[in-house]
């Protein structure tokens, strides 16, 4: 489901492995739809609308490759379909949907996979000696996930622009920290068996100003761990000096990480530490025939750890799991975390403060935490969010109060400004129906349909989306 470059690149690699068969391809950009058919081989049945998809009872298993807002709803379609399913990462698109596909998933006795690309044997190696005390007591992390281009893909159509360019809009993804550095967070997640507990940070469209861009262009966040351990994160499209790296600095020594290969160094004095409790002298560890030579410091070359074994095949993996009954590497909770971590990140930038990571879990089953991104308002509730672009038809709006409230919902655009006031006044306890009609209103761009009430009604039944 979502045959772009990415679910192309998935039929092609699971085309590779035996006792496969691609049976269904779905997008609703016909070019990549076309394209994802002609990868599985020509013969595959093919959709615009992944809910036939679903339909289809000899389907063992999903791979959802779409835009981030869609993930956790076609993810739970797809587990009430009876589906096992790998969904691409980041997960989810706010706390409240990541809560609801971890649920989900325990009761579905399905698979699920998220595909993130950590399982592998160099971060395996990496957690293995920092666990070990290779490179002394870890203090500093940093990531860097830096590239020298706009993030645009070409497009001829302005109708399809915003569509084929989701990953520049709040109401397709959350920008560089959910599409990138999560990849990375990640990682830092597993091999410190951890999660944040805040973050800070500053992001901004500082270079590609173009096609009305709303997702940040650069991103600068500090993670706080347990045990006082610091995580640098940066994401940049200006400069790809660092391009995609990692770097685990220690008391005796740094591991980095860059282009596949992992290197290891040492400090060259120490001593001091051991006045304060913390062993001076690195651990002596066998790292493979590349370090059968002395441990110089930090000054020299790194040694290059080499790794035994064939790469890892992440897919397989997932195939391996719905055959032989195993527990996926990367699975809904490990998912759940990485997501909600992304997302206290640009928390933290969108308010310019210090977020927390209990802020952003304590009561995350009922408030949106994203909503912040389309402007806050008090006591709100979003309704429904992500209109298709321009929003021309009729749709169907459901709420319920459990008592009288003095009610307004109104319709928004990306930047959270009111562009139609549709209900305004007061309504007794009990569920009412609001219809509008929007086919006069062709081209209106709208990101979302907001309901807030005197006192922030406590209990919202949900949104019947008239066939979206």
């Amino acid at each position: 489901i979502g045959t772009g470059s990415r679910g192309c690149w998935l039929i092609r690699n699971m085309l590779k492995l035996e006792n496969i068969v691609v049976t269904d391809v779905c997008d609703n950009y016909p070019p990549h739809l076309q394209n994802g058919w002609e990868d599985a081989g020509g013969n595959a049945r093919k959709y615009e609308d992944y809910r036939l998809l679903l339909e289809q009872k000899d389907i063992d298993a999903v791979f959802i490759a779409t835009p981030l807002v869609w993930h956790v709803p076609m993810c739970i379609d797809a587990l009430s379909a009876g589906k096992h399913i790998y969904c691409e990462k980041s997960l989810s698109y706010t706390v409240k949907e990541a809560d609801d596909v971890v649920n989900a998933v325990k009761n579905s006795g399905k698979k699920f996979f998220v595909g993130y690309s950590r399982y592998t044997h160099a971060i395996n190696k990496i957690k293995e000696l920092i666990k070990q005390g290779a490179i002394g007591e870890i203090k500093h992390i940093f990531t860097h996930y830096h590239r020298n281009n706009t993030w645009e893909r070409p497009c001829d159509d302005p109708k399809w622009f915003r569509h084929l360019n989701w990953r520049l809009y709040w109401e397709y993804c959350g920008g560089l920290m959910t599409e990138l550095v999560s990849h990375q967070i990640n990682k830092v997640n597993y091999i410190l068996d951890s999660h944040p507990l805040s973050a800070m940070g500053k992001g901004s469209v500082g270079t590609y100003t173009q096609h009305n861009r709303e997702t940040w262009d650069n991103v600068h966040v500090v993670f706080e761990y347990p045990n006082d351990i610091t995580v640098n994160s940066t994401s940049i499209l200006t400069n790809a000096k660092y391009g995609v790296s990692e770097e685990y600095l220690g008391t005796n020594g740094s591991i980095k990480t860059y282009g596949g290969r992992v290197f290891i160094y040492w400090e060259e004095d120490t001593k001091h530490l051991d006045e304060i409790g913390i062993k001076g002298e690195p651990v002596n560890i066998s790292l493979g025939q590349s370090l059968n030579i002395p441990q110089d410091p930090v000054e020299t070359p790194g040694k290059e750890i080499l790794f035994e074994g064939e790469k890892i095949n992440i897919i397989q993996h997932f195939f391996d799991c719905i055959r032989y009954d195993l527990k996926p590497e990367i699975d809904v909770e490990e998912g759940r975390i990485s997501s909600i971590s992304v997302l206290m990140a640009n928390k933290a930038i969108q308010e310019g403060r210090k977020v927390y990571w209990d802020e952003m879990v304590e009561g995350s089953t009922s408030i949106d935490v994203n909503s912040d991104y389309r402007g806050k308002l008090p006591e709100s509730y979003y309704l429904f969010q992500n209109f298709p672009n321009p929003f021309n038809s009729s749709t169907t709006i459901e709420f319920h109060l459990p008592e009288d409230e003095y009610v307004e919902i109104t319709i928004n655009n990306t930047l959270g400004k009111v562009v139609k006031n549709l209900v305004k006044g007061y309504y007794t306890a009990g569920k009412h129906t609001i219809k509008w009609d929007a086919t006069d209103e062709s081209g209106l761009s709208v990101a979302s349909c907001l309901l807030y009430t005197s006192d922030a009604a406590d209990e919202l039944d949900g949104v019947d989306l008239g066939g979206r």
